[in-house]
């Protein structure tokens, strides 16, 4: 994410296009790995066969983990990055 937001930074010579173009440019990889990898598991909390008492709590949190990524991927980062760009 941040090495696609500093190369459009160095072809545009602007901080704020830069994060704002690599945000969009890295969203479609982002939502699509963490989109395939929490269907993929999906089973795993739904489940009820024996056995589940172990493994579900886990599954539970790895799910929840597929949400909560992109979100602070394509929307925390970029404000953190233009935070600490703007510093330099």
């Amino acid at each position: 994410m941040l090495s696609g937001t500093r190369r459009v930074e160095a072809k545009t010579d602007s901080v704020e296009k830069g994060i704002e173009l690599g945000a969009l440019a890295e969203m479609r990889p982002v939502v699509m790995a963490c989109a395939a990898a929490g269907l993929g598991l999906l089973p795993g909390p739904l489940s009820t066969g024996i056995g589940v008492q172990v493994q579900q709590p886990l599954a539970r949190v790895i799910e929840g983990g597929m949400i909560t990524s992109p979100l602070a991927i394509l929307f925390l980062l970029p404000l953190l990055a233009s935070f600490l760009l703007q510093a330099k």
